[in-house]
């Protein structure tokens, strides 16, 4: 190589190397264009209040994790119909001040809880992970997970007035998180689990049905495995170092070559049984619109999502799953509200006071009678003592 050819490559190497510098920034969260202009008042104002955590399961994050994401998926949806809600803290700090919710001093496990999250992260087996998830969601079920408590379960006809003269809102979004978790998804979509899963898995179940385990779901497709690789290596027309053994009878290679493709085909088979998991991730939601002057329920509905990669080259990660299945969820539920609300034409605002006082019957003008005059000599007595200057 001469000193040029050597100087050229060195610069593009340079090159290449100073253009590898930096961060490669993507969009993972996309912003939501506002719906309505700054200077004009919205149509409904609307007020979120958190959400009421029932999820159960294997999940990734604690309490006041799903809280969050899910009171923003809903909110800046919300927001991009118009319809804006007030800032959670705000919120939050006037529902501790009515009492309706409290604030636990701490909760240690959760920090605990996001070690080992970030430890499962590394180079764990499957086996390990499921195993540490599971007893994570035993430990937190018997503990405080998150730092807010409802201190009420339901709320007063009172208590929804005080909030929306408190916020000036027209209405009260009340909800509940019902799932929060992620499952294993089941599919025999080739493109989704790979070609050798969807092969030993669609041969497995058809010869032998459902497994109770995954341990006998394994033995099956190694079963299947060793079947077929042992049917294919004993047939006379396959050739393989075997097939001429020095001193052996005519049919001695088609047993070994049927034993070498069947232990193949069983290893194959114990491979692919590791691949083809289809992680789910599952958000069902459920919300409540109810008028503050009242507190009738005006609006309700509820929807649940399931979200898994489309392809086995999409991301399998059991975040993204969860993640795409809370906005998804929020879009559908936030995009029926608004369209519910659209229809309905905003009333003004009065206290919440003024809703709680009876009201009076109006008197017609001609219907007051009138007041008959005193008599005139007394009047006239009254007005001589007092223009005497005794």
């Amino acid at each position: 190589m001469t000193r040029k050819s050597f100087g050229i490559l060195t610069g593009v190497w340079l090159c290449l190397a100073l253009a590898a510098c930096g961060q490669s920034v993507s969009e993972s969260v996309t912003h939501i264009r506002t719906g309505n202009d700054l200077t004009v008042e919205p149509t409904h104002h609307v007020v979120l209040l958190p959400l009421a955590d029932y999820a159960e399961g294997i999940t990734l994050d604690d309490s006041m994790r799903r809280q969050v994401k899910v009171h923003d998926a809903i909110a800046h949806r919300l927001a991009r119909h118009g319809i804006l809600s007030p800032v959670p803290e705000d919120v939050v700090q006037y529902l501790v001040d009515l009492g309706v919710i409290r604030v636990l001093e701490s909760a240690t496990h959760a920090s605990a809880n996001r070690v080992i999250a970030r430890e499962l992260n590394k180079g764990w087996s499957p086996e390990m992970k499921e195993e540490i998830r599971k007893q994570i969601a035993l430990n937190a079920a018997g503990n405080e997970s998150g730092r807010l408590e409802m201190a009420k379960v339901g709320l007063d006809r009172e208590t929804i007035q005080d909030i929306g003269q408190r916020f000036g809102a027209d209405y009260v979004l009340r909800g509940r998180i019902v799932e929060y978790e992620v499952r294993e998804g089941h599919s025999f979509d080739p493109l989704k689990r790979g070609l050798l899963p969807f092969t030993f898995d669609l041969s497995s179940t058809t010869l032998f049905g459902v497994a109770e385990s995954e341990d006998y779901d394994l033995w099956q497709q190694m079963a299947v495995g060793a079947i077929a690789g042992a049917v294919a290596g004993g047939a006379s027309s396959v050739e393989t170092p075997y097939a001429d053994v020095p001193g052996a009878g005519n049919n001695d290679h088609h047993g070994k070559n049927a034993a070498f493709w069947g232990g193949t085909g069983a290893s194959v088979a114990y491979l692919a049984a590791k691949g083809g998991k289809i992680p789910k991730g599952v958000v069902q939601l459920s919300l409540a619109l109810q008028d503050v002057r009242t507190g009738r329920v005006v609006w309700a509905n509820r929807v649940e999502k399931q979200v898994i990669p489309r392809s086995a080259w999409a991301d399998p990660a059991d975040r993204a799953q969860v993640d795409r299945a809370v906005e998804e969820a929020a879009a559908t539920l936030a995009d029926d509200l608004a369209a519910a609300l659209a229809k309905t034409p905003k009333m003004a605002m009065k206290p919440a006071a003024m809703e709680t006082l009876p009201t009076m019957p109006m008197v017609e003008p001609e219907e007051v009678p009138e007041v008959a005059p005193p008599p005139e000599p007394a009047v006239e007595s009254w007005k001589g003592v007092e223009m005497t200057d005794e």
